[in-house]
């Protein structure tokens, strides 16, 4: 009775067990779906725009595009059960940012380190996933050895097989019957080491080829379940995405006013400035210099500036404090007046730019 008891009781707790992991997959489930949907209105208004060119698509685009990224990179998975539940969505949804990114036109691109900062996390979400699933599998699938003892006579005689007696003087020979292929303690297969060879005479001479079939068949049934679970086309995608990251220019720096153009100070005409990226290059045609000075926006270091006026020092300063306080100023021709108060409310926090001194 109170062997039924217990028996009836673990079967109980079973079930308990599988309904309640049941209903996690059914809620995650859900969760995904909702998370999808976002990611299919993104293709779907991102396809809109190339048609049409109609602005309110691509921020729609833009928007549901991150909101199905953004819930798989919040759900902080370590379980690799969880991990690998989540792994085709997390894909799939990806995979719709990045053509959204890629079909933004120029002029309303996001910010270069807004989409950096979220390939970078896409990356990282998805590397743990396939690494996850890579080790769980091939942690898996293992190989066993199949062995047992025999007493045998202390020399080996010469009818094989032999046993001595009961009180004899004997030896212990370990036989290595053979080797399986094992997963999760399932066998798959198993391999002779033995072939019919006598158990005192060992060893056989057939273990050396038994384990490396069996190995083999280890680096088989890996293969083989990870290429099942599309595992090798993940990490396919996961290339691609690191390469894409690999590639990606430096975030461009922008100024809050166009920067581009003549500037005059007093009535007197200033320098002519030219944006172009992260460059910035300044004429002086009113002194009929050229060209005078052209140096790489900075954003929290020092940038060296070449300059065609002797008599004049002209450096980078840089801020990573931001605001007024910075002190940042643009390009300014000494002897024609400062515009460095400008520098307030046309340079955002952390740009470095070129100053006159």
């Amino acid at each position: 009775m109170q062997q039924a008891l217990e028996s009836d009781f673990t079967q109980l707790g079973d079930l308990i067990v599988q309904q309640t992991q049941t209903v996690v997959d059914t809620v995650n489930r859900d969760a995904m779906a909702a998370a999808l949907a976002n990611s299919d209105v993104a293709t779907d208004r991102i396809q809109a725009f190339l048609v049409s060119n109609d602005q309110d698509a691509l921020q729609t685009a833009i928007t549901e595009s991150i909101a199905g990224v953004q819930f798989f990179l919040e759900l902080d998975l370590s379980s690799p059960a969880d991990l690998l539940f989540f792994l085709p969505g997390f894909v799939k949804a990806g995979a719709i940012r990045i053509f959204v990114i890629a079909s933004e036109p120029t002029g309303a691109q996001e910010p270069s380190t807004v989409v950096i900062d979220n390939l970078n996390s896409m990356v990282n979400l998805l590397s743990t996933m396939v690494n996850s699933t890579r080790t769980t599998v091939s942690t898996a699938h293992t190989v066993t050895t199949q062995s047992h003892t025999v007493e045998c006579a202390p020399l080996q005689q010469v009818q094989s097989g032999s046993e001595p007696g009961v009180g004899a003087p004997h030896r212990t020979v370990t036989v290595i019957d053979g080797y399986s292929h094992e997963e999760r303690g399932q066998v798959l297969a198993y391999f002779d080491a033995q072939k019919g060879n006598p158990p005192c005479e060992q060893p056989s001479g057939f273990e050396k080829a038994a384990l490396a079939a069996a190995e083999q068949a280890q680096t088989q049934g890996i293969y083989d379940e990870l290429a099942f679970m599309g595992v090798p086309g993940f990490e396919e995608v996961l290339q691609s995405w690191n390469a894409l990251v690999a590639t990606s220019s430096a975030p461009i720096i922008t100024t809050l006013i166009d920067l581009n153009g003549a500037w005059e100070v007093g009535g007197v005409a200033g320098p002519v400035i030219t944006v172009k990226g992260n460059s910035i290059s300044i004429e002086m045609p009113a002194l009929h210099l050229g060209t005078t000075a052209e140096s790489m926006i900075a954003s929290g270091a020092l940038a060296s500036v070449s300059s065609g006026i002797a008599s004049d020092k002209i450096a980078a300063s840089s801020s990573t404090d931001g605001g007024d306080a910075a002190a940042d100023s643009i390009i300014a021709k000494r002897g024609i007046g400062s515009i460095s108060s400008v520098a307030g409310s046309v340079l955002g926090s952390g740009v470095g730019v070129v100053s006159g001194i």
